[in-house]
């Protein structure tokens, strides 16, 4: 691919990762207008739920698509795909009865009996989400990455923000079960988009790779698994041992934050394949030029979006609504993890997409055992923002060993 078209992809993917990343803050934004602070926080709390029962349902088959569509015939990517679809399924319906008969133990656990009736529909979302990111993965194989991106929070937010603006829920529960329609919605448009380029099929399903590609899918869902708990497990470890006004608190941080997230995401989204590609045809010298030229790209826009964060939250947040101005703590340690997790570059998913996911699965689960821990020690005492500090200790941590294992075992 020319350099100039390889360019106006990327940007094109940042583009609509940055509009996908507004419209989840404008959508935190406009219901933490409507809801009293202690709602929102049920709300963000349901979202934090959700993703991480995604990430089960998920288990990292969005990689697995991506980093074998290089290695496959296309008939026998489409048998991946309707693999990948059948076990997010039947997965997911388990999980989602599973979620339906312990609400009430699990809203006990949680020191939050509101959440018991929201419960089942947390668990329908998560199965929603898992199965629309297959789609989005598989667009992405088939490197269209800007229809991909449309459905990773794009279509779904746009549809949630617009329906808020005309209903304006009341409550927390309303609000969560209009988002449960809303991705209903988009799964159903990615599955049409998905069929439409590569209809799925399981003729043929013995042909696959099995025994590596269940190797490598054990490994990713377990990376998968462990970034989720480091991403989302905060804010349910708050609602049990300080209080929903801190899980709102937490979760515009790290919506806010998110921000510094989607220009490496947009990156990753275009580079996935060819990281995959090159590494391949034994290229270390164009996936080395590669990764070199992002990393410093997105370490200059890290540091831009660094300044703006220490120079203008508090300011944006008075025009939010006065109780949030606490939050503004939470963003600036979030921030200060994120601008290391940008200025790695595209180290962690070099490694995924290149066959050396088991060195990255040692790191993040002694890192993510560690944070963990800590956290449960931390949080009783000293609530969000050491969750806060810690998610962002943990990022950076990750990061930076990723980056250390690239240069050491992939572009020596």
């Amino acid at each position: 691919m020319a350099a100039n078209a390889f360019k106006r992809l990327i940007v094109g993917s940042f583009l609509l990762k940055l509009v996908a990343a507004g419209l989840g803050l404008a959508v935190y934004a406009y219901l933490a207008r409507l809801l009293p602070v202690f709602e929102f926080g049920l709300f963000a709390l349901c979202m934090s739920v959700a993703m991480l029962l995604a990430g089960i349902i998920k288990q990292g088959v969005e990689n697995l698509i991506i980093r074998f569509c290089s290695e496959v015939a296309r008939e026998n990517l489409a048998c991946l795909y309707g693999a990948c679809l059948l076990l997010i399924f039947a997965v997911g319906a388990l999980v989602v009865a599973i979620v339906f008969a312990l609400a009430q133990p699990l809203s006990v656990w949680l020191n939050t009996p509101d959440i018991a009736a929201l419960l089942p529909f947390v668990g329908l979302y998560a199965l929603f989400n898992g199965m629309q990111a297959v789609n989005a993965a598989l667009l992405n194989a088939l490197h269209k990455p800007k229809v991909s991106l449309l459905f990773s929070g794009v279509l779904s937010q746009f549809i949630f923000l617009t329906a808020l603006v005309v209903v304006s829920p009341s409550s927390p529960y309303f609000a969560f079960t209009m988002l449960l329609c809303c991705q209903g919605l988009s799964l159903v448009a990615s599955f049409v988009v998905a069929f439409s380029f590569c209809p799925p099929t399981l003729r043929g399903v013995l042909q696959l790779p099995l025994g590596r590609l269940g190797v490598a899918n054990a490994h990713y869902f377990i990376i998968s698994l462990l970034m989720l708990i480091t991403q989302q497990i905060s804010p349910i470890v708050v609602a049990k041992y300080a209080s929903l006004e801190e899980v709102a608190y937490l979760a515009i941080a790290i919506k806010v934050t998110a921000f510094f997230a989607y220009p490496l995401m947009a990156v990753n989204k275009v580079c996935g394949p060819h990281y995959s590609r090159l590494y391949f045809k034994s290229d270390t010298n164009g996936l080395a030029n590669l990764a070199k030229v992002t990393r410093r790209q997105l370490t200059l826009i890290a540091s831009v979006g660094l300044v703006c964060v220490f120079l203008l939250v508090e300011p944006l947040l008075q025009l939010l609504d006065g109780g949030y101005v606490a939050a503004a703590n939470y963003i600036k340690i979030l921030a200060l993890g994120q601008w290391v997790n940008l200025a790695t570059g595209s180290a962690v998913l070099i490694l995924l997409m290149t066959g050396h996911e088991r060195v990255h699965l040692y790191q993040n689960l002694a890192v993510t055992c560690l944070y963990f821990c800590v956290l449960l020690i931390l949080v009783p005492y000293f609530g969000a923002i050491a969750a806060a500090s810690l998610m962002a200790g943990a990022m950076a941590v990750k990061n930076l060993l990723s980056l250390y294992s690239v240069n050491k075992t992939i572009l020596r």
